[in-house]
């Protein structure tokens, strides 16, 4: 309180005054002090209470705690009894298992020898038994060896015989049954090449012979079924007879099935009624000459026998069409009994088999099987393909029910041909060197010559048919078969060929090609090395076209330099190689005796880096020389490296229209040589959009995922944070660390099926610019052209919504679009758009994902540059310094300008000029 001086205290005249203040302020002291104590005392009691109660919650602390140790206490006594006797449950249990499992194990040993005393007594019996089949097998071999020789010589004999002779036999069977002998004289024609000389070279003149011969002996039976319907005119018992065995025939073909031991009672029919045929010596009979299309012994055969047996083949022939077609498996069972039937003793005439009268019909319906072919585009060329028209003579059959046919007859025919009679005494009426040379033919067909139809029939005779072809003709059936399945591989788009013409057409001032590398893809490393020397064939007579009517040669880009051609890869870096089985070779102009392999030199095969070129240096230049190009004998992957090391840092684009093996090697071999590139235009992926080899997997990119994700990871910060899971497998060195690698890291431009399928050229836009060409003789119009057909015709039977033969089906141009970007991606760089350094990493190991473009889409915060690693990131996909760095191309500069440009690249503006 503020002490206050009283007016009064001055005021010495009154003392009343100054004791009146001195009471009131001796009062005021008295107030202050008590309060004081007031205030005292109530801080001791506070201090009291706050010291009484903190020893309350102490006490009460110390209670909770000793409280929750009992409990632990006692919650640690019962998990350690329930434990023990889960333990004891534990041990009973495996004590009670011990016993089973012995009880089981002697009760097994006991029954293992039961089983094993009554299987070597089994063995034992059937050894016997197959010891008493094999003695009666050799027995029968020998008697029908004999029965074979003996009927030879006869036939020798019979055809050393005298006229005078013949003509007495000829009447005296005569005089038993009446005969059309003179209604069914066999043709004269030359004689034909023996069937059972395998390795006689038959030339297409001979092929064409014996084909003509065959269509007579299918004739011959059309007038047999004629002259046998007259016959039934006169002879009602005959009619009904002939017919009840025609149908029984025909239905017991149609009744047979897949399944061993099922068709017993169709086969045994076929056979009863083809025998009381042959019985039947009341029928007149016919030569058999007619029926043979080599030269046979003369002979009478019945009529009504060989009337049968062509109605058999009718029926066979049908199943294999109707059935096989859409159950390739069927042919199997049908092919075994008609092999059989004709191999029967029963039907042979003077051990001639009758197997021709099939075989006549498997010329008239699917001649290619025997080295026919023609142009699809012609009627003519369509009959000689089996082509077939709708009832009535009406339009041709539909693209797919010709494709049926020729499956089912395909199969049919392997079905026949294949046939081992090793272990029964008949013989073989059409050995498997049939099949042989049927294939033989169709791989030999002339490539111009080649149409779906033979593609349709070899995919046919392979179906189901290797393991027999192989066990038949060994090592000379797997050279073949790679043949048929790599060299000969049905045809696709060659867009691969345009990107390569359309760089090579460029201006010089736009581009320069200095290398070409081709390596495994669609096809083996040697024929997609014959599809670049014929294209550079094919350029080489286009100039010379072009200079002699007075034309612009073009092909700057060969006028400057000539480009290297350098081997790469064989084979991919992370498994086998894909086998893509409707691709073939180009067609092409064949170099006078191909004289460029020698100019070639590939490092030996099952090495990815041979000795020798891990031993080269990629500073060695090539040495030989060729009129467009320059062969190189070393590697294409060192000659990559050879470039990149002699030239300027960011000067060189590599542009990858194939699988990233080579690139991959290349970048093992010298990483910080291979960073010198400026970019890397790369066609492959798909990212937004499905695959064409698998529902994510597109071909380029699944043909070797893992050389992919290699190549890739060289655009990360981090390399080795997206490098595949299992280089140890690959033969290759990992990349140096970071800090051994160095700053620079590559820079890919990727160009998806996203993208690429959405540039296409179309057929009206082909004929438009190519036929005016073709019609003045330009070698690479029609070159280019007969690719694209065929390319044409296969998109519109794969694919929905290309009508047949019409303008608007196109095929898409994935390579030429990088060759596009490469001209004019800095000339017209905003005319392009581009996603920058998008993290797409490559999956290596998925069982159904091999190949997929993996892109995270998940909505997460990002690290940026320098923050802390997010907690929890599976995979780094949220981190600044791990993962790809890609950029995509979304954008060009027109999608149906694509086309215009390379047609005019590589033909010129002008369709019109001299010749």
């Amino acid at each position: 309180m503020a002490s206050t001086e009283s007016p009064w205290k001055a005021a010495r005249d009154s003392p009343s005054r100054q004791l009146l203040w001195e009471l009131s302020r001796l009062a005021v002291s008295q107030q202050e002090d008590l309060y004081e104590r007031l205030d005292r005392d109530s801080r001791e009691r506070e201090a009291t209470h706050k010291s009484a109660l903190a020893e309350a919650i102490a006490r009460h602390e110390q209670v909770r705690k000793n409280a929750e140790a009992e409990r632990d206490r006692l919650e640690k006594q019962i998990q350690q009894e329930r434990e023990r006797r889960e333990m004891e449950a534990r041990r009973e249990e495996e004590r009670q298992r011990r016993i089973t499992a012995e009880e089981d194990r002697r009760i097994a040993a006991e029954r293992a020898e039961i089983a094993a005393r009554a299987e070597r007594a089994a063995t034992e019996e059937r050894n016997a038994e197959n010891a008493r089949q094999e003695a009666e097998k050799q027995r029968r071999a020998v008697e029908a060896a004999k029965v074979k020789k003996a009927q030879e010589a006869d036939a020798q004999k019979m055809a050393e015989k005298e006229l005078k002779e013949r003509e007495e036999a000829a009447a005296a069977a005569a005089v038993s049954r009446p005969s059309i002998t003179a209604q069914m004289q066999p043709a004269q024609s030359k004689p034909q090449q023996s069937q059972t000389d395998p390795t006689q070279h038959t030339s297409q003149a001979r092929r064409e012979a014996e084909h003509r011969r065959y269509l007579e002996i299918h004739s011959k039976l059309k007038e047999l079924r004629v002259f046998m319907d007259q016959q039934v005119t006169q002879n009602p018992k005959l009619k009904l007879r002939m017919g009840d065995m025609r149908r029984k025939v025909r239905k017991s073909v149609g009744q047979i099935i897949e399944g061993k031991g099922k068709n017993e009672t169709p086969q045994r029919a076929i056979l009863t009624t083809l025998k009381e045929a042959k019985n039947d010596f009341s029928q007149p009979t016919v030569g058999l000459a007619a029926f043979i299309a080599r030269p046979v012994p003369d002979a009478q055969v019945p009529a009504l026998l060989v009337y049968l047996l062509n109605q058999f083949a009718k029926a066979v022939v049908s199943q294999f069409i109707n059935e096989a077609a859409v159950a390739p498996k069927i042919a199997d069972p049908v092919g075994t009994i008609a092999s059989s039937v004709f191999a029967k003793d029963d039907f042979r005439i003077q051990g001639v088999s009758l197997i021709d009268i099939l075989i006549a019909k498997f010329h008239v319906v699917c001649p290619p099987l025997f080295g026919i072919y023609g142009d699809e585009k012609t009627t003519e060329g369509r009959t000689r393909l089996g082509w077939q028209r709708e009832e009535g003579g009406g339009p041709w059959i539909s693209e797919r029910s010709h494709q049926d046919r020729m499956s089912g007859l395909g199969a049919g025919y392997a079905a026949l041909s294949l046939r081992s009679f090793e272990k029964s005494t008949m013989s073989n009426p059409y050995p498997p060197y049939h099949y042989w040379q049927t294939l033989s033919m169709i791989l030999n067909v002339p490539a111009g010559q080649v149409t779906d139809t033979h593609l349709y029939l070899l995919r046919a005779l392979l179906m189901n048919s290797e393991a027999r072809f192989m066990e038949f003709f060994g090592d000379a059936a797997k050279k073949l078969l790679r043949i048929a399945m790599e060299d000969y591989p049905q045809r696709a788009a060659k867009d691969d060929v345009l990107a390569l013409l359309y760089a090579l057409s460029c201006s010089s001032e736009d581009l320069e090609v200095l290398l070409i590398s081709v390596a495994f893809g669609n096809v083996d490393v040697q024929n997609c090395l014959r599809n670049a020397v014929s294209m550079f064939h094919v350029i080489e007579k286009e100039r010379q076209w072009r200079k002699d009517n007075g034309r612009m040669e073009g092909f700057d880009v060969l006028k400057q330099s000539k480009p290297i051609v350098a081997v790469g890869a064989d084979e991919p870096l992370g498994g086998e190689r894909m086998k893509a089985a409707y691709y073939r070779q180009h067609p092409h102009h064949s170099s006078p005796s191909e004289t460029w392999k020698h100019l070639f030199d590939p490092p030996p095969p099952g090495t990815l880096l041979t000795s020798t070129a891990a031993s080269a240096t990629h500073t060695d230049p090539p040495s030989t020389t060729h009129n467009l190009f320059i062969p190189s004998s070393s590697p294409s992957h060192l000659e990559i490296l050879r470039i990149l090391d002699t030239e300027p840092p960011d000067t060189i684009t590599l542009i990858a229209i194939g699988p990233l093996t080579t690139f991959a090697i290349a970048a093992a071999h010298a990483p910080q040589t291979f960073l010198r590139a400026k970019k890397v235009l790369v066609m492959g992926g798909a990212v937004e959009v499905p695959g064409n080899m698998t529902p994510v997997g597109e071909f380029n990119t699944i043909a070797d995922a893992v050389a992919v994700a290699r190549v890739y990871a060289l655009t990360s910060p981090e390399p080795e944070s997206t490098m595949p899971p299992f280089g140890e497998k690959v033969n290759l060195p990992d990349y140096p660390n970071t800090d051994n690698l160095g700053h620079r890291r590559l820079k890919i431009v990727k160009f998806p099926l996203d993208i690429t399928t959405r540039h296409t050229l179309r057929r009206d836009e082909v004929y438009t610019k190519l036929r005016p060409l073709c019609d003045h003789g330009s070698p690479l119009a029609e070159w280019v052209l007969a690719i694209l057909n065929a390319t044409f015709k296969k998109v519109e039977s794969l694919h929905e919504g290309h009508e047949a033969g019409g303008d608007a089906t196109h095929v898409s141009l994935h390579d030429p679009l990088c060759v596009w970007y490469a001209v004019t991606g800095e000339t017209q760089a905003d005319q392009w758009r581009l996603i920058e350094s998008e993290d797409i990493r490559i999956e290596t190991v998925g069982q159904w994902t091999r190949g997929m473009c993996v892109v995270d889409r998940r909505d997460r915060k990002r690290a940026r540059r320098g923050e802390k690693e997010v907690d929890g990131d599976m995979g780094e996909w949220l981190s600044w310094k791990k993962g790809n760095r890609v950029h995509r191309c979304v954008g060009t500069p027109g999608e149906r300008a694509l086309a215009g440009v390379l047609l005019d690249s590589i033909f010129g503006r002008s369709i019109m000029g001299k010749g």
